[in-house]
């Protein structure tokens, strides 16, 4: 197969960003530059991220008991406090997060039939396409709040956001410098934000992918050795060598040094080496493969591999979930407040502004957060309870008494399907999502009372 299994092609665009940012240091392996980067993401997320949210936190201060004045502010300013939170959290699990990026290239997750290939293209180009959109109407937003100032017909000058400063930024050149950096900041930190929620969702899409892979392993159990692969040929004979109970990489074993660029690699290596077995050779015949091994064996290996590959996804996704749950409560609580207070704003404001577009545009934001969340979370669900009756799916008929009780018990393990519980409150799924618009349209309508 011509197919080089890349997993990181999935997020070049969220390491591009986050790299710009200074909130990704992962790949930089010379001390020196590694120490050098470390001062400059210090230096870009005081200035724009801290200082910035300081001018928010202030304003709200000084404006505390004007209710129209403040819910005005509270758009961003509760944008910028969830940001605060996951980026918070996203920093200090950094390393997690590059460890389980660096285990989706363990064996059992590598694709090794051209089904399997097909699946993760398309899982990879839909976590590029998500992240592509995402950035469309986050750039479309912070776009329609720079140039509104400047359509404004007031002679006072207004800046695009508002915020707290300690100079009259009425007045030039201090009107021209707030701007600049109010609209630089708002820009890197709605990046910083959008990559790290399509990071999330993008490692759901993968897992749905390994799920759907798995899948297609279990329809073709009991399919004879002319069918398999090269790869999945070697991948059996590898596990065949391996001694009992060292089937797998456990990457959380590892002793992580730090070192991102190839250390974890070289651990890998050393401690989990493919037995004796000589994975660059191939089996020139199927007669070639079943002489190695009898085929059931290979029935057998099938069903130890998919039964393990399930643990290890479980185990993964909910990895996914323990890294990124804070993030995403503080997400879906700020969201939910927003999307009220946008739609309460939008009645206020003529439809043929650009105001209006640019409000438009930042509830599409909020409400594409957490519907990625909520999709691929439901996706998930989905996905997982198929396992259950694919293998029916195989000629397990024909298979001996031996073989069909290891699918009975390899069927128990895949009977309850996975779901994501966030911080043990709500499950992500699209009824959470449709649970969280009408919540958000309640509390619309008590604003909307109120005003009158």
């Amino acid at each position: 197969m011509d197919y080089e299994y890349n997993p990181e092609e999935a997020f070049a665009i969220n390491f591009g960003f986050l790299r710009v940012d200074g909130a990704w240091p992962t790949g930089i392996t010379n001390p020196i530059l590694r120490f050098l980067y470390r001062i400059y993401g210090f230096c870009v997320l005081s200035i724009f991220t801290v200082l910035y949210f300081s001018t928010e936190i202030i304003l709200m201060t000084v404006i505390w008991g004007d209710v129209q004045a403040m819910v005005d502010c509270s758009f961003l300013f509760l944008t910028h406090l969830s940001h605060s939170v996951k980026l918070t959290n996203f920093l200090l699990r950094q390393k997690r997060l590059d460890r389980m990026i660096f285990q989706l290239r363990e064996p059992m997750f590598v694709p090794k039939r051209p089904e399997h290939i097909a699946i993760m293209k398309a899982a990879v180009l839909n976590a590029e396409r998500e992240t592509k959109m995402f950035l469309t109407i986050t750039f479309g937003t912070i776009i329609c709040w720079s140039i509104l100032p400047l359509l404004s017909q007031k002679e006072v000058k207004e800046l695009p956001l508002m915020g707290w400063f300690p100079f009259d930024t009425t007045q030039s050149p201090a009107y021209g410098f707030t701007y600049t950096y109010q609209v630089i900041s708002v820009l890197l930190n709605a990046c910083v934000n959008a990559m790290m929620d399509t990071m999330t969702s993008g490692l759901l899409i993968l897992m749905g992918a390994q799920l759907d892979m798995l899948k297609e392993n279990l329809q073709s159990l009991t399919d004879d050795a002319s069918t398999m692969s090269q790869a999945e040929m070697k991948y059996i004979q590898a596990v065949k060598m391996k001694p009992r109970g060292t089937m797998f990489i456990d990457i959380r074993q590892i002793q992580y040094d730090g070192k991102t660029d190839g250390s974890v690699e070289k651990i890998v290596k050393s401690k989990h080496e493919y037995g004796k077995l000589d994975l660059n050779r191939n089996f020139d015949t199927d007669n070639q493969f079943e002489n190695v091994m009898r085929y059931e064996d290979i029935l057998h290996i099938r069903v130890v591999t998919c039964a393990e590959h399930f643990k290890a996804l479980v185990k993964y996704i909910y990895n996914v979930r323990d890294v990124f749950q804070i993030g995403i409560m503080a997400q879906f609580l700020a969201s939910s407040i927003i999307i009220c207070l946008t739609c309460f704003k939008l009645s206020l404001v003529s439809p043929a502004s650009v105001e209006f577009a640019s409000m438009l545009q930042y509830m599409a934001c909020m409400l594409f957060q957490i519907f990625c969340y909520c999709w691929h979370g439901n996706e998930i669900i989905e996905k997982s309870s198929e396992l259950l009756s694919a293998p029916y799916g195989s000629q397990w008929v024909s298979g001996s008494k031996k073989i069909k009780q290891s699918i009975q018990i390899m069927m128990l393990q895949m009977k309850t399907p996975l779901k994501l519980v966030v911080g043990g409150f709500f499950t992500l799924s699209i009824d959470t999502f449709f649970a969280i618009i009408k919540s958000a349209y309640s509390f619309y309508l008590v604003l909307k009372q109120m005003n009158e």
